[in-house]
């Protein structure tokens, strides 16, 4: 593919324009009037002093600090910073941030909002931005584990008076217009708090980009993937050694006691970062009438609560065998259905009359965690301990009919029945894989904005604290609109989805925003009807990615979407900004465009097995091969990537397999060359 020409003189002019008029239009809305506003920054001038508290807190420094970094970037100025109380020369008026002394005088009590929530309020002339600001004790100033309810009401100010977006997690990603006026309202009078606690993990570790569009974690948690007991079992002893004292601790599986995967970190990126956890073993199975079995796992929630830890999540190690010995058999009846899922799981999502007395719930597991949470009840009774209801805790307990106050029950499937069935937990979060890879749509597009926004509000309503987002963020090209959206009604769920996304598409695509709507409409739609014939893990029909592709995107509909691309690329030839945007998510489409093509002509050639359609599918192989090489070429362009490229690492390194479970390609006919 060809790069993109460098900036020429006309597109600049079109940037200087779009983002301009971009600010006028957002300032105009906001209500910033030239005889009606405070201004911080006028004719290039400095007309505000930010104020700190007198106590040093880093997470209110990193407030001033961000807020002076993008004022200097909108007006060329910078403001002075003092704190208050301090002997210190100060300019016009005052922009107090965080929990200080004149914020307190004029009605501002951070500890009363939600979370990071804040408040924003003018009074006599100056401007208050004040949120709950906490450091928490086991974490680093920079953790992405912090309540930073000032630096969020700094974000939200610079978007709603600065028109700053950040749309892309890379220095190009951020739109920061310029002009010689910074200025708010001089009625401002306003609060926000956030929908969700945390949004973790991936979407919460992309620096500024993340903290600017609410993806944080704004309690101290302690989060395991959903799976804590081989931290728990590490946290005991050493696995090997334990195992070689008493092995009965470990589950019997097929007869006998076994020992967890020994971690090769030369195979596996995930194993070098368990062993930097002090992980030696994964996945290992216990057993959970043993005798330790309660106290192993007391011991190290205690532990991470005497850390400071405040929320901390409860699991069986991921791909759960069940201990097949008669004191756990005895427990309850799962061995009668442990080899037939689809008595959990219908062909819908996962969802099952949860209910239902006729399907067994995992009595070894729900039993001794209640015995857990009540021993951690007693020793920490304001920390929060948080199992996962997933695969053989995804049906309720039918012993336990009611939970001490310090569980918090993250659900895997979010369906009403379940919401009903777990009534007896006061506290839910949500633990969804709305963009993961293992998806049959791969490394295509898995949900778009539209259906995101319908999810985020159904949890809203339905009290969830928290999401665990399993995958995401490898396809800005193709999801960066649904991201966006993400992030905007995760905060405030009552946003207009329709301006958000205009705003996105006017804001990447500029010149394009139009075809590039169409775009992403008409593949938004192609979902639900891939995943109809893809079937779903447990289905009888299993299709999976063989399915997907073809149905998603059939030749007309390829045809509408190339269309519509090639519009848009017309409508950008001299704006290096956006056809560099429309570049990614060109790339990234021509992937799905390759497999399909792939698939196609290989369901050809299993019919009649002619040379024409062998010869087809070869030559789409070949081009799937070259596109890979072509990924492995852009390396050498670090500047590229790391500009016009939103985590190409993850990308590149997902490409060659095209996803993995029900979304992999590398072990399929014809892509593990065989036919």
């Amino acid at each position: 593919m060809m790069r993109v020409p460098r900036r020429c003189n006309s597109a600049l002019m079109t940037n200087r324009w779009f983002v301009t008029a971009l600010a006028v239009v957002l300032l105009t809305a906001a209500g910033v009037r030239q005889g009606h506003a405070l201004d911080l920054v006028r004719d290039g001038r400095a007309r505000a002093t930010i104020v700190l508290p007198a106590e040093r807190n880093p997470m209110t420094e990193q407030a001033a600090e961000y807020l002076n970094r993008y004022v200097e970037r909108i007006t060329g100025t910078k403001l002075s910073v003092v704190r208050e109380g301090a002997n210190q020369a100060q300019t016009g008026s005052c922009v107090f941030l965080g929990d200080t002394q004149a914020g307190r005088a004029v009605g501002l009590d951070p500890a009363t909002l939600k979370w990071d929530g804040f408040r924003w309020k003018v009074k006599s002339g100056n401007l208050y931005i004040a949120g709950r600001d906490i450091k928490f004790p086991n974490q680093a100033a920079d953790s992405y584990i912090a309540c930073r309810g000032t630096l969020m009401g700094v974000f939200r100010l610079l978007e709603e008076f600065g028109g700053v977006r950040w749309f892309m997690p890379t220095p190009k990603g951020e739109l920061v217009p310029v002009s010689t006026r910074f200025a708010v309202p001089d009625t401002l009078d306003h609060k926000e708090e956030p929908a969700f606690a945390y949004i973790t993990p991936g979407f919460d570790r992309l620096g500024h980009w993340s903290r600017a569009n609410g993806f944080r974690v704004a309690i101290n948690l302690k989060i395991n993937s959903g799976h804590s007991w081989d931290e728990a079992l590490h946290n005991w002893d050493d696995p090997e050694e334990l195992y070689a004292e008493d092995p009965t601790l470990f589950a019997v599986i097929g007869g006998k006691r076994r020992l967890g995967r020994k971690l090769d970190p030369e195979k596996r990126i995930t194993d070098a970062w368990a062993i930097q956890r002090g992980i030696t073993r994964s996945g290992n199975m216990l057993c959970t009438s043993h005798p330790d079995y309660v106290p192993m796992n007391v011991a190290y929630f205690s532990r991470l609560f005497d850390e400071g830890y405040d929320w901390a999540e409860f699991g069986a190690s991921d791909g759960f065998h069940r201990c097949e010995c008669a004191k756990c058999e005895a427990m309850d009846h799962v061995d009668e259905i442990a080899g037939n899922k689809r008595a959990f799981w219908t062909e819908a999502d996962w969802d099952v009359d949860a209910m239902h007395e006729g399907v067994p719930s995992a009595e070894r597991l729900w039993v001794p965690f209640l015995e857990i949470a009540k021993q951690l009840y007693a020793k920490y009774p304001d920390k929060r301990i948080m199992p996962i209801a997933y695969s053989p805790t995804l049906i309720p307990s039918q012993k336990v009919k009611a939970w001490p106050p310090n569980v918090v029950m993250e659900l895997a499937s979010q369906s009403e029945k379940y919401f009903k069935a777990y009534a007896n937990v006061a506290d839910k979060t949500a633990y969804v894989y709305w963009w993961g890879s293992a998806q049959p749509a791969g490394l295509s597009l898995r949900m778009g904005p539209h259906r995101t926004a319908r999810n985020v509000r159904y949890l809203v309503e339905h009290g969830v604290k928290g999401l665990y987002v399993c995958g995401g963020t490898e396809l800005f090209g193709l999801e960066g609109p649904a991201y966006y959206v993400f992030a905007k009604l995760a905060w405030d769920p009552n946003r207009d989805v329709e301006k958000v996304l205009d705003e996105y598409y006017a804001g990447v695509y500029r010149a394009a925003a139009a075809p590039m709507k169409q775009f992403f409409a008409l593949i938004e739609e192609r979902v639900p009807i891939g995943m109809k014939q893809a079937g779903t893990r447990y289905a009888k029909k299993q299709e999976h990615v063989y399915g997907y592709y073809p149905a998603a995107y059939p030749p007309e509909v390829r045809k509408r979407l190339w269309g519509l691309l090639h519009e848009a690329k017309a409508a950008v030839t001299s704006d290096e900004y956006a056809a560099n945007w429309l570049a990614l998510t060109e790339r990234q489409f021509r992937f799905a465009d390759i497999v399909t093509r792939v698939f196609e002509h290989y369901r050809d050639w299993l019919k009649d097995k002619s040379p024409a359609a062998r010869q087809a599918a070869e030559a789409a192989l070949a081009e799937h091969r070259a596109f890979l090489e072509e990924l492995t070429a852009l390396k050498a362009d670090r500047a590229y990537l790391e500009n016009w490229f939103p985590q190409w690492n993850k990308y590149v390194r997902l490409a060659p397999t095209g996803g993995n479970l029900n979304g992999q390609l590398n072990n399929k006919k014809p892509f593990n060359g065989k036919f």
